[in-house]
């Protein structure tokens, strides 16, 4: 998580110029400007130059008689909005960038990271999008056309030298509306499509696009009619094999493909047993590669966001969080941890704004009326906290509230002492979460307890203080 380690200033000069040159920017002279002017300030050690209100006056032309920035939102404002070229960038055109400019929220200095080289790998491979295939008709079973879209992506997931965005991913609807947009946006170069033909009902036509000239490179009839379901799926598997290998052999000059884990599922399992063992660096950059093979997936951001919580990069964390919820706004998940972060970095009003949203999207969901009284105990309002907490006992039962959200409550009003009962009858029973506790910053002043270390090794938790 370090800040721009072995990024020289000739490769970030280089790195401005293509995200300038991208789709995401080409068009605003604005916001090329004003990332220059961010990342020469910083180079120049200017920090009091990226103040907001210095921005204002500098960049923005504001006069320094009459700016007020509470007024006058015009940083904020355009802040946001290059975030969001930068993020669009780094998921799109800059899928393969070594490294990546971030602009955290509520911050207006731009942070420098290395990406891992395996996710700068697969962002460089030509990707292919899978789209969604209809049912035969209304009254068809609709699994069997998803099972046969699935085939389709999960035989091109095979070939490592290959990008696959499958037909339950969110870039196939963007894909499906703009060819144009696949190429330039995502960097995708084929697009697998099916349909049934209205002449011939029980008739599939596959077909692969290249979004470069937009021409069908391939069109294949497949007679559904004829064959069972095995031998359908068999002849797609080979057909795709058949055309993709040789393909994808002479852009990489005949060269036999190498193999290489492309499982985001168990990829994004090995970043989350590092990051519950305090290993943030190596899980980051296993979170790189999943979100490459992934990059619209708004639980990886999510995850992501949780890594830089545990690690105590709360402006990180806050916006990966914010840009999940912008994309699944009922992310539950993702709501408690934005609560936590505010909570964490010493900003309860908008720990209880966030805990009220959730309150108000999930009533019946027992934590986020916990996070709502940790939030106002945490603000000095301790009656309308314990009335909150009498409340959601007598609605939810003993189970809907554990230990563990108890101890969070009792470290909000400086009870120590009762936090680490709570924790270690949590532990005790092997309970959900129970992992968490040793790298959770809300327990992050438990550690200089005496009881700390000694409650660790009852329960069988290892001790990660130093880590942390």
């Amino acid at each position: 998580m370090r800040d721009g380690d072995h990024i020289t200033r000739e490769a970030l000069a280089a790195e401005l110029d293509r995200i300038c040159e991208s789709p995401a920017f080409r068009h605003s002279l604005r916001h090329q400007q004003f990332l220059r002017h961010l990342l020469a300030c910083k180079e120049a050690g200017r920090f009091a130059a990226l103040r907001e209100i210095a921005l204002g006056i500098d960049f923005f032309h504001r006069p320094a008689s009459t700016y007020d920035p509470k007024s006058d939102p015009v940083v904020r404002v355009e802040a946001g909005r290059l975030r969001q070229r930068l993020d669009r960038y780094y998921h799109g055109a800059g899928a393969a960038a070594p490294f990546e400019i971030l602009l955290d929220k509520g911050s207006y200095v731009p942070v420098l990271r290395v990406r891992a080289a395996a996710a700068v790998a697969i962002g460089a491979q030509p990707s292919v999008a899978v789209l969604p295939l209809a049912p035969i008709s209304a009254t068809a079973d609709p699994h069997s056309a998803a099972g046969l879209a699935d085939e389709i992506a999960q035989t091109l997931s095979r070939l490592p030298q290959l990008r696959v965005f499958g037909p339950e991913s969110p870039i196939a609807a963007d894909v499906a509306a703009s060819v144009a947009e696949a190429r330039d946006r995502f960097k995708v170069e084929w697009i697998v499509r099916g349909r049934w033909l209205d002449d011939a009902p029980r008739m599939l036509l596959l077909e692969v696009i290249g979004t470069a000239s937009g021409d069908t490179l391939l069109a294949l009839r497949i007679d559904t009619a004829v064959a069972d379901a095995l031998a359908i799926h068999h002849r797609i598997r080979t057909e795709m094999l058949h055309y993709f290998v040789p393909l994808l052999a002479v852009r990489d000059g005949g060269d036999t493909l190498a193999a290489a884990p492309r499982d985001a599922a168990v990829r994004c399992a090995f970043a989350t047993f590092l990051m519950y063992s305090a290993r943030f660096d190596e899980s980051l950059r296993e979170y790189d590669v999943v979100q490459a093979l992934d990059p619209l997936d708004p639980a990886i951001r999510c995850q992501k966001g949780a890594l830089y919580f545990y690690g105590r990069c709360y402006d990180r964390a806050e916006t990966l969080l914010t840009q999940a919820i912008e994309m699944s706004p009922h992310d539950l998940y993702a709501r408690l941890l934005l609560a936590d972060t505010y909570a964490q970095s010493g900003r309860p009003e908008e720990s209880l704004e966030a805990s009220r949203q959730l309150v108000a999207i999930a009533p019946d969901y027992a934590n986020s009326h916990v996070y709502e009284a940790r939030a106002l105990q945490m603000l000095g309002r301790e009656e309308e906290a314990a009335a909150i907490v009498i409340r959601a006992h007598a609605r939810f039962d003993d189970t809907a509230i554990t230990e563990y959200e108890e101890a969070m409550l009792h470290v909000a009003r400086g009870n120590l002492e009762s936090a680490l009962d709570r924790l270690e009858r949590h532990a005790l029973r092997k309970a959900n979460g129970a992992h968490c506790i040793v790298i959770d910053p809300t327990f992050a002043v438990l550690h200089r307890h005496p009881r700390w270390r000694s409650m660790l090794e009852r329960v069988g938790l290892p001790d990660f203080s130093s880590r942390v």
